[in-house]
């Protein structure tokens, strides 16, 4: 039982790397703009705070972007309608992006988080593996 108790307070008060990236609740942005491109750019030409959308022929493909939690893991996520899953992309009147569902990191860092005009939302459960209920 006290274990059990232990892995659910450690999930509750589980925090993002702090230092490392720029976090909700700061005033600022993580994403200050989305970037349109009509190719699958090089993994290395996308920069920090930048989201990527691939857009062919007026319909989008793809969304780039580093990880927001400092691990440099470039997120390729499918933005077309015939795949599942896929993530829908909208943009303020900033052109700082909103993407939908959350985006939860299968392996590596674990990261979990909803990007909301421009800004990371840290889900309570970041850091622990998709389909996991206790750390271990």
């Amino acid at each position: 039982m006290i274990k059990w108790i232990i892995n659910k307070l450690k999930v509750f008060y589980f925090k993002p790397p702090f230092g490392k990236t720029k976090l909700s609740g700061s005033s600022e942005a993580y994403f200050d703009t989305i970037r349109n491109v009509d190719s699958t750019p090089n993994l290395h030409t996308i920069k920090e705070n930048e989201l990527v959308e691939v857009i062919f022929r007026g319909k989008s493909y793809w969304a780039l972007f580093k990880c927001p939690c400092g691990c440099r893991e470039v997120i390729t996520l499918s933005t077309q309608e015939s795949h599942t899953p896929h993530w829908i992309i909208s943009k303020n009147n900033c052109n700082k992006p909103t993407l939908y569902p959350s985006v939860w990191q299968n392996n590596g860092c674990f990261s979990h988080y909803w990007i909301k005009n421009g800004k990371v939302e840290w889900c309570y459960i970041t850091g622990v593996e998709p389909g996991k209920t206790e750390l271990e």
